[in-house]
């Protein structure tokens, strides 16, 4: 919960859980987490000073799940992840009909099957009846603004990675539709990040504990609204997430700009500004935590315990290479025999470095290619750690700058779009200059 001046009233989390028990599934209960989430906010509203009256809520985040729903609007079923990898044998296959590339010209990301238009097709071919059980074929975060504000709408940000829309025209594209069998009048209506999707429900009010006043606002996919929160809008500029997956996003002149550069392409700020080009190293993030886990036994202060080694490396002559993203020896295997021939500091600092180094390759080639960088700020839990800027900074031959907050900077760009859903601010600039946020960036 953020002030329209960018005090941090209130700040919790909660952890998401998941069904993964057995190769490649990845579900979650959406009510659940629904619930998680009206949870988390009157937490808020429960914590909020007398003087301040909440107007307005956007949600932001890793969406892409695919969620299907009955005639009532209710789940059918558990929601599918993203990262779930049962559809792509089937989307690899001749019985799939478009192209990679066909799909990235029409939505702007390249084909990927942990998505709905991946997802839908799979559970069309394989699962008819549940399939077919179904009226409405959404993602999750369409259903959590749905039951906060009883109206069916998507933005379109998180529209792209619904992959059924046409990012051009902003329309749903047909063929898509015609292949998954889906009614466009089933689908919600694209809106821009930043528009009011309509105020909370009565229900969605006691749920929450949210004033009967309050707005819902379209908020957008997690990594351009940590753009936003960051200040991060100018070409020149790169911002890089350090979450689930590790992303860079670049702000463009235009789509056909990112489209040459081969990125996932974002709407961000277009038709007035930039559009955002993203490249990303998928579940990086998980890579790095299950090594950090086998290195310390998996304990509570295992990050701390992390950044200390790193330090007390950072002297040491012994250079091991560690291959972070490696996928030929068991992990619990690697990392033992990492620790046959390296003190723990020296494997811990090597394994930063290893992704230092990734990053430097990806960076470099984006700057061969004629994107300039000439700021660079890191946000997420890793970007917390000072040590991560430091190997960055000397890396990349930039100052790379963090955030304080930096794990939650998505969560100011969706409070910026909440004050632009409801007047408070004229644009995603004057959110950033009257929330103060430039005063965070260290």
């Amino acid at each position: 919960m953020i002030s329209e001046s960018g005090e941090v009233i209130h700040l919790s989390k909660r952890a998401n859980s998941y069904f993964t028990d057995f190769p490649g599934r990845v579900e979650f209960d959406a009510e659940a987490r629904y619930n998680g989430i009206c949870s988390l906010i009157k937490s808020a509203v429960r914590s909020l000073p007398a003087q301040y009256h909440v107007v307005a809520v956007a949600i932001s985040g890793a969406s892409g799940n695919t969620l299907l729903l009955d005639e009532n609007k209710s789940p059918i079923h558990n929601a599918i992840g993203w990262q779930d990898e049962r559809a792509k044998t089937f989307c690899q296959s001749d019985g799939f009909p478009f192209t990679t590339e066909y799909v990235r010209s029409i939505c702007g990301w390249r084909m990927s099957a942990g998505f709905p238009l991946g997802i839908l097709s799979w559970i069309k071919q394989n699962r008819a009846d549940h399939y077919l059980s179904a009226t409405y074929h959404v993602t999750d975060f369409v259903y959590y603004n749905y039951r906060l504000s009883g109206n069916w709408a998507i933005d379109r940000s998180t529209a792209t990675n619904f992959y059924l829309v046409d990012q051009v025209r902003m329309e749903y594209h047909q063929p898509f539709l015609d292949y998954l069998q889906i009614e466009k009048e089933t689908l919600p209506c694209i809106i821009g990040s930043g528009q009011p999707i309509g105020k909370i429900t009565k229900q969605a009010s006691l749920e929450t504990g949210l004033p009967e006043d309050t707005v819902i606002v379209a908020g957008a996919f997690d990594h351009p609204s940590s753009a936003r929160g960051t200040g991060m809008m100018n070409v020149g500029d790169l911002l890089i997430s350090c979450g689930t997956s590790w992303v860079g996003f670049f702000p463009m002149k235009s789509r056909d700009e990112v489209w040459r550069h081969n990125m996932l392409i974002d709407p961000f700020l277009a038709p007035e500004g930039a559009w955002g080009g993203m490249f990303s190293f998928t579940s990086l993030g998980d890579y790095i935590n299950r090594y950090i886990r086998i290195l310390f036994n998996d304990s509570e202060d295992r990050y701390k315990r992390f950044e200390a080694a790193v330090i007390q490396a950072l002297d040491s002559s012994n250079k091991p290479s560690f291959d972070v993203m490696q996928q030929g020896i068991h992990p619990e295997m690697y990392v033992s025999k990492m620790l046959e021939r390296y003190e723990l500091p020296e494997v811990c600092l090597s394994m930063l470095v290893s992704v230092a180094d990734m990053l430097y390759k990806r960076i470099e080639s984006c700057k061969q290619s004629g994107i300039p960088v000439k700021r660079v700020t890191l946000v997420g839990g890793f970007a917390e750690m000072e040590v991560w800027k430091a190997i960055f900074n000397e890396k990349l031959g930039l100052t790379v700058n963090g955030m304080k907050h930096g794990s939650h900077s998505g969560c100011f760009g969706a409070a910026m779009l909440a004050g632009m859903g409801v007047g408070i601010f004229n644009n995603e600039w004057d959110g950033f200059t009257k929330m103060h946020l430039s005063t965070m960036i260290l």
